[in-house]
Parts: C-alpha cells; sequence; structure tokens
C-alpha cells in the first residue's frame, strides 16, 4: 500500500499527552494526505478505541524465537545491538515497525520519539523517503555521540520543532547539525477553546460543583512532578491568607505516590479545604473546565517546548501565570502571560497569583490580549495550513 505520510509515535492516540492528541487530529483533519500511524499497545482493550483503519497497534505478540531471546539479555548489552535502543516495548516497536513497512511504502515518515530508530529504518524504505524529527520538547538532551547522529542527514532530511529555542539548544551543543529545520508552533481549535460569557460560566462551574463565588486559579495537567503542581500547592497558603475565597483547582490524572505527596502537603499546610483534585478529564471536557476558571498556573519545572495546555487557556481568556520558559519568552509577552523566572525557589508563584486575583480588570486584559494573540498566531487552522505545506514539501522532494 503507497501512503504520503507515516505517523511512528509509541503511544497510541488515545493515551494521554497533547502529542498524540495533535497527531489524531492531523489523520481527521488533512485529507489531502493519505496517513498511517503505528503505535504500540498490550491492552487489548485499548483496540476497541483506535477510531478507523488509520492506526496500527501492535504489541508483543508473534514475536521471533531469536527476538524473545535476545529480550532475555540484560539491557546494556540489548542496546549494543540496536543503535542503544534497549529498552524490551521500544525494542518490539522497533520490530513490528520494520515488518509493517515492508506493506507500507511511506514518501515520508514523522518521528515524534525514539529517534535512535532513524538510521535502523533506512535499509527497509526506498531511498527517496524523507525521514522527519518532529521535536516536540524543547530537546531530547542525548549526549554528545547519540545526538550527532540523531542531527544528521543519515539519520534525518528535516527536523520539525515548535520554537526556534529548540534548534538553538541542540545546535549549540553539537558540532554539526547537518538537517534543516522547520518551525512549526502548536495550534488550538479556537472555536472550542473561547472565552466564556457569565452564563457560560455559570453553567460550567454548577455541572463541575465549583461555588460562583470562588476565585478559581486552574491547574490542568498530566500531573506529574516535573509539572509542579507541588510548587503552587506548597505556596498556596500565603495565597489564600490574602484571597481567602480563592480556589486550586487540579485537574488531571497523576501517579498514586505523587498523589499521596500533594495530600500530606495540603493536610500539613491546613489548606485541603482550598485545594480540589478532579483527576484526569476526557480531551473534550477540557475547554469546560477553563470556561470554569479565572485564572490559569502553569508551573512546569522542565524545558517545554510549546505547551498546548497553556494555549488552551489563552484561547479561552484566562489570565495565565508560567513558568518561564523558552518557548514562553519567544512567542508571548507580559500583556499575554505573566511569567516566573525560578518556579523553584519556594513562594515564587504568590505575588503574581494574588495580583491576578485581586485584580479583576487585570485578569480581563490579560484574557483579552492571550485569545487576540493566540487568534492571530496559534489558530487550528494556522497550524494545518503550515502543516499542508509543509508535507507538501516534503513530499516534493521524495518523488
Amino acid at each position: 500500500m503507497d501512503i504520503d505520510i507515516l505517523h511512528l509515535k509509541l503511544k497510541p492516540p488515545f493515551a494521554p499527552g497533547s502529542i498524540t492528541r495533535l497527531i489524531d487530529d492531523q489523520l481527521r483533519s488533512l485529507p489531502d494526505f493519505t496517513q498511517h500511524a503505528i503505535a504500540f499497545s498490550n491492552q487489548t482493550s485499548d483496540v476497541r478505541e483506535v477510531r478507523g483503519p488509520a492506526m496500527t497497534l501492535v504489541d508483543g505478540n508473534g514475536l521471533k524465537l531469536w527476538q524473545r531471546a535476545f529480550l532475555l539479555l540484560p539491557e546494556r548489552i540489548r542496546r549494543r545491538g540496536f543503535n542503544q535502543i534497549g529498552g524490551r516495548k521500544h525494542l518490539i516497536y522497533l520490530w513490528k515497525v520494520t515488518e509493517i513497512l515492508s506493506h507500507l511504502n511511506p514518501r515520508v515518515i514523522v518521528f515524534y520519539d525514539e529517534p535512535k530508530m532513524a538510521p535502523l529504518l533506512r535499509s527497509h524504505v526506498r531511498r527517496e523517503c524523507r525521514f522527519v524529527l518532529s521535536q516536540h520538547g524543547l530537546s531530547y538532551f542525548l549526549n554528545s555521540n547519540d545526538a550527532s547522529r540523531i542531527y544528521s542527514l543519515k539519520s534525518f532530511d528535516v527536523v520539525w520543532t515548535l520554537t526556534h529555542a529548540s534548534y538553538r539548544l541542540e545546535r549549540a551543543r553539537l558540532s554539526q547539525y547537518e538537517p534543516l529545520v522547520s518551525v512549526i508552533p502548536n495550534g488550538v481549535d479556537v472555536d472550542v477553546f473561547k472565552p466564556a460569557s457569565v452564563d457560560e460560566k455559570r453553567k460550567h462551574r454548577r455541572t463541575a460543583a465549583l461555588s460562583d463565588d470562588a476565585l478559581v486559579v486552574l491547574l490542568l495537567s498530566r500531573n506529574i512532578p516535573k509539572k509542579g503542581a507541588h510548587v503552587v500547592v506548597d505556596c498556596w497558603s500565603h495565597v489564600i491568607a490574602k484571597v481567602p475565597n480563592a480556589l486550586l483547582w487540579i485537574v488531571g490524572g497523576m501517579p498514586d505516590d505523587y498523589e499521596a505527596y500533594l495530600a500530606n502537603l495540603c493536610a500539613a499546610s491546613g489548606i485541603r479545604e482550598s485545594v480540589r483534585f478532579e483527576g484526569r478529564v476526557p480531551p473534550a471536557q477540557a475547554a469546560r473546565c477553563f470556561a470554569a476558571a479565572d485564572v490559569y498556573v502553569f508551573p512546569s519545572l522542565f524545558v517545554e517546548g510549546h505547551a498546548l495546555s497553556l494555549l488552551e487557556a489563552m484561547a479561552s481568556g484566562l489570565a495565565c501565570v508560567a513558568s518561564d520558559h523558552h518557548s514562553v519568552r519567544e512567542y508571548y509577552t507580559d500583556a499575554e502571560v505573566m511569567t516566573v523566572p525560578d518556579p523553584n525557589i519556594a513562594g515564587q508563584f504568590v505575588a503574581p497569583l494574588i495580583a491576578l486575583l485581586e485584580d479583576a480588570p487585570l485578569r480581563s486584559r490579560m484574557g483579552l490580549a492571550a485569545r487576540a494573540l493566540v487568534e492571530k498566531r496559534f489558530s487550528r487552522d494556522l497550524w494545518l495550513s503550515r502543516l499542508r505545506d509543509f508535507y507538501a514539501r516534503q513530499l516534493s522532494l521524495a518523488t
């Protein structure tokens, strides 16, 4: 079967995470190209959630005898045979992708993770096939030897980054950086994520069992420690000392041990009544959470690419407080996002959160400015248009 674009992402489209949602959106919204995606899932119950024929899920069934034997070896030995790829799941994914490539004939392959797979797959596709690294994080933080192999034309023809900062960070670490770079920032659906009227906000709050009188600070994320929820929880007692009706609304799934850590932190600080843990909500309900909130806080502690949740909050007309990352500085000004330079330092979020919670006109001005910027530069339609141009160019070079 001949196809235009093959997407390679270890996680399936129904797994948590913004990248899987963006791949799913491409499969649905770019009918100009024939596309397919390959993902890994070892849970048979997941199969029923795959929509349409454009997705292949692979698992550990049907491995060859030598492959099963190879997986029994220590990981340090496994890494030697497959370009430093040693994890069992990652090796199974590599082998299954290699098999599937014998039935597909892609003209462009987009790698969203496991960039070390690229040179191993070169011999399994036609010579003209374009290899694209979609670098959605700021960096893969590879050691210098691995990075030199990845950012080589032997691995990739082009690197798609979300920011100029992503390119500059890696380029500064390497003596060579051979592929061309295309900067394509994320986009959000401004018809789905939009400011709520007073009546709409009241309705969404009642649905979520939130008080009309509360000033709600929303943190919506895949809540793992590096996303920084504990940083806001740690300083929340100082916030409610000044704004007693403030409520911290933490939405998103999290590991059990991290949830217990946050719960203990709340109890020790005496703030349990003003912090609410919601758990994971389906992506389709995320817009309702933004519509019910007054402020969005983004306390991420690691280097982000171009955070989709922050874009969604901005599109929803929320005033936002965010850790000062490269993408925030590159794309936003103080008029749209209030930044925190040193998020790990205790208490850094106190002053900006209090400033926004106590000043309704400031919240309104920042929310309007954020919405206007997203409409102008980061709408889903613009994102899809940029992708169409990008893929059309790659396909023209794959003939």
